[in-house]
């Protein structure tokens, strides 16, 4: 039992280095990995989505998606980079379904995405002192 319980904690502790945004508290800032230390891409945590999905329904020929599950993370831009780099790097298109809601109106400035996405994002520490490892 004790060997098992001293297993479990190397595991939440390898946890937390592969995937930080999990463990996030709100004002916490991240990189993506894909980008340079020196580059100004930040993202800073905001909390988890608890709105229930909703269908956006943006009429005629448009594609209607479905908005972010209760759960998943929300990051907003803290950087001079344009969203949209962010949406490239982790597929998080389209704009309806990986952006935050409140009030039933979509926030355009923030990022949502599924735990499963946020393996990209290392803890941002300063101009040069981020975890990646490029």
């Amino acid at each position: 039992r004790e060997a098992a319980l001293k297993l479990g904690e190397q595991q939440l502790e390898e946890a937390k280095k592969a995937a930080p945004a999990l463990f996030a508290k709100p004002g916490d800032q991240f990189t993506f990995h894909v980008t340079y230390c020196d580059f100004d891409a930040i993202v800073e945590y905001v909390g988890r989505n608890t709105t229930p999905p909703q269908k956006a329904d943006f009429g005629g020929d448009h594609n209607n998606y479905q908005s972010p599950d209760i759960g998943w993370l929300i990051f907003r831009n803290v950087g001079e980079v344009n969203f949209r780099v962010y949406r490239d790097m982790v597929g998080a298109w389209p704009i309806s379904k990986y952006s935050h809601y409140e009030g039933g109106k979509m926030k355009n400035d923030t990022l949502c995405i599924p735990p499963g996405m946020c393996g990209e994002l290392k803890v941002w520490r300063g101009w040069g002192e981020c975890d990646a490892d490029y």
